[in-house]
């Protein structure tokens, strides 16, 4: 960074420095005075601008920056039509945008605009970090490449069905999408989109992700290779959950998909082109409103999905989105150590894959510490146990006065009995 160009509600941009004591007044005269590599900040407050054309960074050590002041959050609203809150007219790269709201109203305008160049002139290496977009057409659009995007809150936009959170596009390659809460938009939470000119948005990851009240949720829409949405939940959605409707070598793991309405004929989890180089496994999608909770026309290789029964025998209260996963038979006997390895080593909350013999199937892996209800005391003959799912390890057994024998756990834990290695057998409650 080279220096900090500040405005302020309280600034003034005729007699303004652009510095702290002495800040501009509009976001517009900061972007208008900054150079490569340096800072522009908005001290807390809302304003308006339109298209503002931020200049490339010049490495991962050197970017040019869009945020707020420290402890502050500076709020952008359009200020009319346009291309975009912050627009990118030409290729741009290493920007890092953090700590803003962009705030499109009702206008014909967008929060960031990535615009880009067929083939290999793409904007490049951008990290897009804890900003709020809403309201306006797309929330992000263009061709961004090698760019993370995390901890977004995008809601309450779009003018039709066409506008998305996500609109990635063109030969986009290798983006992360971490993170992120997408709802209330007419469009999709994300469409990977080739374009008329064939162009196939390739590489993008799309994980630990919340997508709800959308029309779609998450999509390959028309072409695309080498895409996986993985650990994600979505849910409510007017139309498919998850589809993959093209490309080659495209992948939906650990998802949960939850009462999303498709028609007659769609599934919430679905695959209906591209063939057998996809793949859809571990994934939860249960009580579909309308349509199927699973369909395959599009032939991708499928396994080890729940796609039948009840989602509160699996969740603590998808009603009220609370995705816990439960430990209960049904789990235990379709979920927990029931997926197939995919080479993802963390689950949606972090959790290191696998904490039982196998992965789990759905988007949290169950950890083996502890049951989620707190255990009763049951009293058999002269010992009271705590019972539970037992791992391995030890068991305290005491006969009710000063004197505690511990035992290894040799069993196996069922609705039988469970039993000891000191000859002590505990009948279950």
């Amino acid at each position: 960074m080279s220096r900090a160009w500040v405005y302020s509600t309280a600034g003034n941009d005729t007699t303004g420095a652009g510095t702290v004591a002495n800040p501009y007044a509009t976001p517009g005269k900061a972007v208008a005075m900054h150079a490569p590599e340096d800072q522009i900040v908005g001290r807390g407050g809302t304003y308006t601008a339109n298209q503002l054309n931020l200049l490339s960074g010049t490495s991962v050590s050197a970017y040019t920056e869009f945020t707020s002041y420290t402890a502050e959050t500076a709020t952008i609203q359009a200020s009319g039509a346009g291309n975009g809150i912050i627009y990118l007219p030409t290729v741009r790269d290493y920007l890092y945008i953090y700590d803003v709201v962009l705030d499109s109203l009702t206008l014909d305008n967008s929060g960031i605009n990535m615009k880009s160049v067929k083939g290999v002139d793409r904007s490049r290496y951008h990290k897009v970090v804890n900003v709020e977009i809403t309201g306006g057409q797309q929330g992000i659009i263009g061709s961004p490449s090698y760019s993370l995007f995390q901890n977004l809150n995008i809601h309450h936009g779009g003018k039709s069905n066409l506008d998305h959170c996500f609109y990635i596009n063109g030969d986009a390659l290798d983006n992360v999408i971490d993170t992120c809460l997408m709802n209330n938009w007419l469009g999709f939470g994300v469409t990977l989109y080739s374009g008329s000119a064939g162009n196939k948005p390739s590489g993008t990851e799309v994980k630990n992700c919340l997508v709800h009240t959308n029309n779609t949720g998450l999509a390959v829409n028309s072409a695309g290779n080498d895409n996986v949405f993985h650990h994600n939940y979505v849910w409510n959605c007017d139309r498919t959950g998850i589809n993959i409707h093209a490309g080659l070598r495209n992948k939906l793991y650990n998802n949960g998909l939850y009462a999303n309405r498709t028609g007659s004929t769609g599934g919430q989890l679905a695959c209906d082109g591209g063939g057998s180089t996809n793949e859809i496994r571990n994934n939860i999608s249960l009580d579909v409103v309308s349509g199927s909770n699973f369909t395959n026309t599009g032939g991708a290789t499928a396994s080890n999905n729940v796609t039948s029964g009840t989602a509160t025998d699996y969740w603590t209260s998808p009603s009220t989105a609370d995705f816990s996963l439960l430990d209960n038979a049904t789990t235990q006997a379709n979920a927990i150590d029931k997926g197939v390895a995919v080479g993802i080593a963390f689950d949606y909350y972090g959790t290191v894959i696998p904490q039982g013999a196998a992965p789990d199937i759905g988007p949290e892996e169950w950890g083996a510490t502890a049951p989620p209800d707190a255990p009763a005391l049951v009293t058999l003959g002269s010992y009271t146990v705590t019972p539970g799912v037992y791992t391995g390890g030890v068991l305290a057994l005491s006969d009710g006065d000063s004197n505690t024998t511990s035992v290894a756990y040799v069993g196996t834990n069922t609705s039988v009995k469970t039993t000891w290695n000191a000859n002590v057998t505990v009948t279950s409650p």
